[in-house]
């Protein structure tokens, strides 16, 4: 008794399956003439990610700064020299 199997091999390459005509951001960067090919795409867009999250932080601490010093107090106030 012996099984048969009418399955097709699919093999998958080393960095995966990736279409003929990618779609999303990364076939705008290859349609824009910006990467060749669907992998330099995307390592762009990985990078724009990480600047992204860097100015994100960058703008959020600087801000947190800038909001502690205006909370501090100032003691010349109080004096009453309202001329």
């Amino acid at each position: 008794m012996s099984v048969d199997f009418n399955e097709q091999n699919y093999t998958q390459s080393q960095y995966g399956n990736f279409d003929e005509n990618p779609k999303g951001m990364t076939g705008k960067l290859i349609t824009w003439g910006i990467a060749k090919n669907q992998k330099t795409a995307q390592m762009i867009l990985a990078g724009l990610v990480v600047v992204l999250v860097m100015t994100t932080i960058f703008v959020l601490v600087g801000n947190r700064e800038q909001i502690d010093e205006s909370r501090m107090y100032d003691a010349s106030m109080d004096i009453g020299d309202d001329v």
